[in-house]
């Protein structure tokens, strides 16, 4: 054998007892843009091959919404790529991340999902302010079959990935009784497969349970503005309250957030203060990257600042989101955001297996494995959009009409909702 081979190297390092360097921060910049940079290219490439209904002029003014949802599911796959290592339970030999760089990635996770939510927010509290007529049982059906059909494709490949990398006796029993729980939407705990943790692959569908929350508040909204006749904001303050009960506290914000935003939803802004309420925005992203530290540790400074870039980009709809690659992330953003881990730990728990030991890649080559890994996710969420989600948004049967010149919530809603963010 090789003195110098790679497996020597790492056993000295263990007979010495020396553990890994940490990953420098410049370094930890480095693989968030490759991964970023990569997300973006492959939003552009599939903005190029998705074939969407033309937009009416009001969805036209909604395209930002898909942009900053692309932007959203974009932070969270920030936050998951570089810790698949971790999520492959792998020990890293060649560098780890430091508390401070895990830190600043769950930051990252948690400002998308939080995004998430102020978009779900704004865009089913706008179009319930313009609803005239709401049939419930349509909307609730309606929200199921927009919802169900790529979780469910995402909880079936969790399950083969657990019975593939759990080979037993009694592996597809696990399996079959594990369905119904990972099947809900995140409203019952995630269970075991054999010894494979689905929390793993499946973690983030707690946010899942957080929107089935937040809809069936929205009946209460309804009754209080329209048969109570209460103001909007007060029927949204009192929501909020409620949704504070059913949700518990911190993450009802957001999507109270986003309702109070959808006040602003049809209102323009004089050009005269165009450039300021930019400058205002430019100002709190800035402030949001600068102080991260600090809002991370301080839910109400980190909400606040969430709350204001939000309510900004409500007013001012800026243009950059509407571009294409972060469109076409934000038209693939539900099942990107469901397919991303299990795409990267296909790719990179490959490559360990069959190719090179990951855990010994310098930063450099750990970050092009990413960037692949990135493109793929992306790839794979386009595909799942195509034939998994696309097919239930276009055969879905029409709303019920009714006397006079009624709307529904289904017919009100423009495509940018039919994408629920998430």
């Amino acid at each position: 054998m090789n003195p110098s081979s790679p497996s020597i190297h790492v056993a000295s390092l263990a007979v010495q007892g020396s553990a890994p360097p940490e990953l420098q921060p410049s370094l930890l910049v480095v693989l968030l843009l490759a991964v970023a940079g990569t997300a973006i290219a492959a939003g552009f490439v599939v903005s190029r091959h998705l074939h969407e209904q033309p937009r009416s002029a009001s969805q036209s003014r909604l395209a930002w919404i898909d942009g900053l949802r692309g932007l959203a599911a974009m932070l969270v796959l920030l936050n998951h790529a570089p810790l698949i290592g971790r999520t492959l339970q792998l020990s890293p030999q060649a560098f780890v991340l430091g508390d401070a760089s895990v830190r600043l990635l769950g930051h990252l996770g948690a400002i998308g999902v939080q995004l998430f939510f102020c978009i779900t927010g704004f865009l089913f509290v706008g179009k319930l302010m313009q609803a005239r007529h709401v049939d419930w049982t349509h909307f609730f059906l309606q929200r199921i079959r927009r919802l169900a059909p790529a979780y469910a494709v995402t909880v079936l490949v969790v399950l083969l990935l657990a019975t593939v990398l759990n080979p037993s006796a009694d592996i597809l029993g696990d399996a079959m009784a594990a369905l119904p729980a990972m099947l809900s939407f995140g409203l019952y705990p995630l269970p075991a497969v054999g010894d494979f943790d689905t929390a793993r692959l499946l973690g983030m569908n707690w946010t899942l349970a957080m929107e089935w929350r937040f809809y069936v508040m929205l009946p209460v909204l309804y009754a209080l503005t329209r048969l109570l006749r209460l103001p909007v904001w007060l029927g949204i303050g009192a929501v909020a309250i409620g949704f504070a009960t059913v949700a518990g506290p911190g993450v009802w914000v957001f999507f109270v957030v986003g309702a109070a935003s959808a006040l602003f939803r049809d209102r323009e802004l004089p050009a005269h203060w165009q450039p300021l309420a930019k400058t205002l925005v430019a100002t709190v992203l800035l402030s949001t990257l600068l102080h991260w530290g600090a809002a991370s540790t301080a839910p109400q400074v980190h909400g606040l600042h969430i709350a204001l870039l939000f309510v900004g980009c409500t007013i001012t709809r800026p243009a950059l989101l509407a571009a294409r690659a972060p469109v076409a992330l934000g038209t693939v953003s539900y099942s990107l955001y469901l397919l991303h881990l299990c795409v990267m730990f296909v790719v990179v728990g490959f490559t360990h297996a069959f190719v090179h030991d990951v855990t010994l890649l310098p930063p450099w080559a750990f970050g092009l494995l990413l960037a692949a890994a990135t493109a793929a996710a992306v790839g794979m969420a386009a595909i799942s959009h195509h034939v998994v989600e696309r097919p239930f948004i276009d055969g879905a049967p029409p709303p019920p009409t009714g006397p006079g010149p009624i709307r529904t919530m289904r017919k009100s809603l423009p495509r940018a909702a039919e994408r629920p963010y998430s």
